[in-house]
């Protein structure tokens, strides 16, 4: 086992520059005395017929440093680039993981022990003796595998701990406190392990530090053609959030576009994470259906702290129901590819995603902030401008430390005053309070505003839908079928086009209207009430219920 003056070279320790290493060796050695030290003795762990819980417990004991519990898996924390060494990356530092994330090198993510990893580490760090078969005397031997199998198959590890994520910079806990000390953090169940050297968060400041603050993480990104100021606020949202993530079971997504490429959307959707983490968001262009909940899933097992979706098609309304439950679900459990384990993990993950006239609908449009940037001007001569910061990432990068204590800064002191925001947005209360409330406090604009402007939630659609629907079926149990027939018998094709700007999938399937009809149930619009008559042979049976009269509506 290590003892407090071993260099850390190992494991996740050894994720700290050479500039912090060399800090750190100062103030815990100072006279220089770890490399005169012999190396700590091996422990040894006896392996004999009917002692397996002891030697699990020992092995246990020894893995403790090293491995994690991920819900109901073992994982150890690794460099991406550790991952496959032989991986070229591209001109930023990132490569192509297997799951189809683009990922930076120096991330932190997290791989799955295995009995051979086990047996090998073990190895390492005790010496093994099992009796000869023969003479009965102790003789050295490798950890069994078997054995190892057999720690892993376990499904329970009360004596490891349990892992949420691994934070490149202090970031702020539930309970409003800053965690700036290195190591494990039994609080959030968080790793900090640094990238660079922080001075430590002031536990009380003021608000004119916190205003401040403000003012310096607002500066690099003066120069971006925000639509309106509610768009700043909402990527200011974004800092805040990613720095606070750790504290909140759930975010809203964020939203950036603009009319035209090259207007500096994608570039400012990855600076939330590069501040916060040192690094840009794990990526890969966006998909549908069942390749973004494995992309989702994939992202969470590795334990991505921001997720970018880029290159979304142009002018995309985006309605994903998967994207709609992830942002809701404060943990995720799916099936591992290949595999017919179903891990439940913790959701600690922020997802955005850029692209021209993009904007999220439905339900999906409540759970999404949008930043829109607008340049008023011919994209050639937006290229030409002389902006004050030449290289934004470079910029960011240098100035990370400043901007991320500055996020920090706000957060803390608006915690400790008696500013009393709006009503929280629904699902997100938590986020409310850490990243939008301190805004509003220092009289920026509401980042929820861009919801409202940018999101289409289909109320619109839907009452048309409803108001085709309610007359027809008042009254009347149905489910698909009926509607399919009279669809069938719709020469203007109105109820089908009512069903398709509301969101339906394919009216003409039936699987995809019952989908419409459970997405809907109890919902109001038109005068009418979408409600479960019950089930018949496991089929969901619904009714239009007039609830107003329609010609109160002005119908």
């Amino acid at each position: 086992m290590s003892t407090p003056l071993d260099t850390p070279t190992t494991g996740w320790g050894a994720f700290m520059s050479p500039e912090l290493t060399k800090a750190w060796k100062e103030k815990h050695d100072p006279l220089n005395t770890i490399a005169n030290q012999p190396p700590p003795e091996r422990p040894t762990i006896r392996i004999t017929a009917g002692n397996i819980p002891e030697v699990v417990d020992a092995a246990i004991a020894l893995l403790y440093e090293e491995v994690f519990r991920q819900g109901n898996q073992l994982v150890r924390v690794v460099r991406v680039g550790d991952i496959d060494p032989a991986a070229t990356p591209d001109e930023r530092g990132r490569v192509i993981g297997r799951d189809g994330i683009k990922r930076n090198i120096e991330q932190c993510s997290t791989v799955l022990v295995t009995p051979e990893w086990v047996a090998v580490y073990l190895s390492r760090k005790a010496i093994v003796v099992a009796p000869s078969g023969k003479t009965g005397e102790w003789k050295t031997i490798n950890f069994p595998e078997k054995i190892a199998a057999t720690i892993l198959k376990q499904g329970d590890h009360p004596g490891l701990r349990e892992l949420y994520g691994i934070a490149r910079a202090p970031f702020v806990r539930a309970d409003g406190t800053v965690c700036q000390e290195r190591g494990y953090d039994p609080v959030s169940r968080v790793i900090l392990a640094p990238n660079a050297k922080f001075p430590r968060v002031r536990e009380n400041p003021s608000r004119e530090e916190a205003q401040r603050a403000l003012e310096i993480l607002r500066e690099p990104f003066k120069e971006f053609p925000h639509q309106s100021p509610a768009d700043e606020s909402a990527c200011l949202a974004h800092i805040l959030t990613e720095a606070a993530r750790p504290a909140l079971p759930r975010v809203p997504m964020f939203w950036y576009t603009a009319a035209d490429s090259g207007t500096g959307k994608t570039l400012l959707s990855e600076m939330p994470a590069t501040i916060v983490h040192g690094t840009a968001p794990a990526s890969r262009p966006y998909v549908q259906g069942e390749e973004l909940r494995k992309t989702l899933f994939s992202a969470l097992l590795a334990m991505d702290h921001s997720i970018m979706l880029d290159n979304v098609p142009s002018g995309h309304r985006a309605r994903a129901m998967e994207l709609c439950a992830f942002l809701t679900a404060s943990t995720w459990q799916d099936r591992k590819l290949g595999k017919s384990e179903s891990p439940t993990v913790k959701n600690s993950a922020v997802v955005c995603a850029s692209g021209n006239n993009v904007n999220p609908t439905g339900d999906l449009a409540r759970r999404s902030l949008i930043i829109r940037l607008v340049a008023n001007m011919p994209l050639a001569e937006l290229r030409q401008r002389a902006f004050a910061i030449k290289n934004l990432r470079r910029y960011v990068l240098e100035h990370r430390v400043e901007l991320l204590v500055a996020a920090l800064t706000i957060i803390r002191a608006y915690l400790q005053s008696d500013f009393s925001g709006p009503a929280p947005l629904p699902s997100f209360e938590e986020w409310s309070e850490m990243a939008r409330s301190p805004l509003l406090w220092l009289g920026m604009a509401d980042p929820v505003d861009s919801q409202a402007r940018e999101a289409d939630d289909e109320s619109n659609a839907l009452e048309s839908a409803f108001r085709i629907l309610g007359p027809m079926f008042a009254g009347k149990e149905i489910a698909a079928a009926e509607i399919l027939f009279r669809i069938g018998s719709d020469f203007d094709g109105a109820i089908a086009a009512a069903l398709t700007a509301s969101g339906c999938g394919n009216p003409h399937d039936p699987q995809k209207l019952g989908f419409w009809l459970r997405e809907h149930r109890d919902k109001v619009a038109a005068g009418y009430q979408l409600e479960l008559a019950g089930t018949v042979r496991h089929t969901n049976r619904y009714r239009f219920r007039q609830i107003v009269d329609n010609s109160d509506l002005g119908s």
